[in-house]
């Protein structure tokens, strides 16, 4: 028995599914060597994990970086669709809602009355459309409102159905 602690070695693989020419001598004075591999000689077994865990670190942080670089451009698309959003719904407020719209007098709650019209699903009352057009309900603004929806009905837009009760011309 006078074999040192220093001088006995034993080969094993590192992973089970690792092939047979990359095997892993350690001996028991704490040294590592890397047959066929890349490993420095010499080096303990600690060390091979570090550059492993060092590798992977390493990589993790290129995905990060590219991820981040990605994440920035999509935050960017939708600030630009947030602008384009904003930009297409004010002009769509000032353009007229139908061909029938070049007969109306010039007021910008107009095209907005018509629109209103056009999403409702039976008649209005005026302060239905005060509502719609956000507008504060005060008895002012419903008799406004009133009167440009009378003004619609003369031009053959809208029609009364009965008293107060206003629809799109048919």
């Amino acid at each position: 028995m006078g074999h040192s602690l220093q001088h006995k070695k034993e080969t094993l693989r590192t992973r089970p599914d690792q092939p047979d020419h990359l095997r892993t001598t350690i001996d028991y004075a704490g040294r590592c060597r890397i047959t066929n591999g890349v490993h420095d000689p010499g080096s303990s077994p600690l060390d091979v994990q570090e550059d492993a865990a060092r590798a992977l670190a390493d990589d993790l942080r290129g995905q990060i970086t590219e991820l981040q670089g990605r994440l920035r451009e999509a935050e960017t698309h939708l600030e630009h669709l947030a602008i384009t959003r904003k930009t297409v719904t004010a002009l769509a407020d000032r353009l007229p809602a139908q061909a029938a719209s070049a007969d109306l007098p010039e007021h910008p709650d107009y095209p907005r009355i018509l629109a209103a019209f056009n999403q409702a699903t039976g008649p209005l009352r005026a302060r239905d459309v005060c509502e719609a057009l956000d507008h504060e309900l005060l008895p002012k603004n419903i008799e406004g409102t009133r009167a440009k929806l009378k003004r619609l009905v003369k031009l053959g837009i809208l029609t009364e159905i009965d008293t107060g009760n206003f629809a799109r011309q048919q």
